[in-house]
């Protein structure tokens, strides 16, 4: 069963031979605690908490370099004296099974066996912190309407109860009661909005990834629940009702939800990266912004997270035609240009400032992944009002 602070005591050894405690030597004073969350603010975690050898036979063969920069990673682990109440150090973990020390700047990077077990018991962690990821065409049918889910948020751990209403291309759902609108509202801090956010939808006794907004919209109601219209829950694939296509921001939080944000980023076109800039700007997402960024490019990404602490709002001026049948780049190109007008609204101001801005987005090898590397902005800029 999920829940915050979700914890698991379990007797493996990190050295090749497993002790119990009763049996294990007097020099056993080190535990590791790995934490999953899928962003480093969330208070929604799990825990798997372990007792290895020592420290040293932890790191023993371990190859210790200077560390450029901390990775973007959802896994973290913590390595301390057994009953100490003393924090430990805290690692984090990449996708590789290195762990980085932030305080020291390091990069400690294991034997292959040792980081073999430490994924074995990592992906058990993240397999019960995350969802499923469903397809719509299977998510309809499994929730069928009328049926009731417990959503969870995989942000703040808060849960609600919803009932499937309507929907042809995603989930139109409402809250069953005026406890679960509070609950909602109560996630969106006190203000209804499109933001989108990762969820688990519980169905019976499995949890699927999926996204929702919090905007009350639409007709259809359920008496006494105090929630005027229905909301949207988004699963892997679904569209929009209006256009028909896949909304990228949606399909980020879903994927989030599955544990698979990096890789759905991955194998993401440059139009949807420029779709997932102004989500993460827009939502004050500094983790998608790393991620679809180029890491050793420092001041441009540095420059992008001080401007998004001014900013309350960006959105596109107009509507883009479906991501999914824009054509894709030729494959041997290393770089592509896209064009976008965006409306921001600076924090404090009760105005969006319209601007075309210019995006510049490269890969190192046609085999790789495309990250944003420049972003320019034109000449003219003017305002509207909200």
């Amino acid at each position: 069963m999920k829940r915050k602070g979700f914890i698991i005591f379990c007797l493996l050894s990190l050295t090749s031979i497993s002790v119990s405690v009763s049996a294990a030597p007097a020099k056993v004073l080190e535990t590791i605690t790995f934490t999953i969350q899928s962003t480093p603010v969330s208070d929604f975690q799990s825990e798997l908490t372990i007792y290895p050898a020592s420290r040293e036979k932890i790191l023993a063969g371990s190859v210790v370099k200077s560390a450029d920069a901390m990775p973007v990673s959802d896994t973290y682990a913590t390595l301390k004296q057994a009953g100490s109440a003393d924090n430990g150090t805290t690692y984090i973990v990449d996708k590789d099974y290195n762990l980085y020390d932030p305080a020291g700047q390091k990069i400690l990077t294991l034997t292959e066996k040792k980081k073999e077990k430490l994924r074995r018991h990592i992906e058990a962690l993240r397999s019960r912190h995350y969802g499923e990821l469903l397809p719509w065409k299977v998510a309809r049918q499994v929730i069928p309407r009328k049926d009731k889910v417990e959503v969870i948020d995989l942000e703040t751990g808060l849960r609600f109860h919803v009932q499937r209403r309507a929907g042809q291309d995603h989930a139109d759902v409402q809250p069953l009661t005026k406890e679960d609108t509070r609950i909602m509202k109560e996630i969106y801090k006190g203000s209804w909005s499109w933001k989108r956010r990762a969820i688990l939808v519980r169905a019976g006794n499995r949890y699927y990834a999926a996204s929702m907004n919090g905007m009350p919209h639409g007709g259809d109601g359920i008496p006494g629940n105090e929630f005027d219209g229905h909301s949207c829950i988004h699963f892997a694939g679904s569209t929009t009702h209006g256009s028909h296509s896949e909304d990228t921001g949606h399909q980020l939080m879903t994927y989030r939800a599955a544990g698979l944000l990096r890789d759905y980023i991955n194998q993401a076109s440059p139009a949807q990266l420029v779709d997932a800039f102004v989500l993460a700007m827009n939502q004050n997402d500094p983790q998608v912004l790393d991620l679809i960024t180029y890491p050793h490019n420092a001041h441009f990404v540095q420059d992008l997270h001080t401007q998004m602490q001014d900013i309350d709002a960006v959105t596109k001026v107009t509507k883009t035609k479906n991501r999914q049948e824009m054509p894709a780049p030729d494959p041997g190109l290393l770089m592509v240009q896209i064009k976008e007008e965006l409306a921001v609204t600076r924090e404090g101001s009760s105005r969006a400032r319209k601007g075309m801005f210019s995006f510049t987005i490269s890969r190192d090898k046609s085999d790789m992944p495309w990250r944003i590397t420049e972003i320019s902005t034109g000449d003219h800029q003017k305002e509207q009002k909200p």
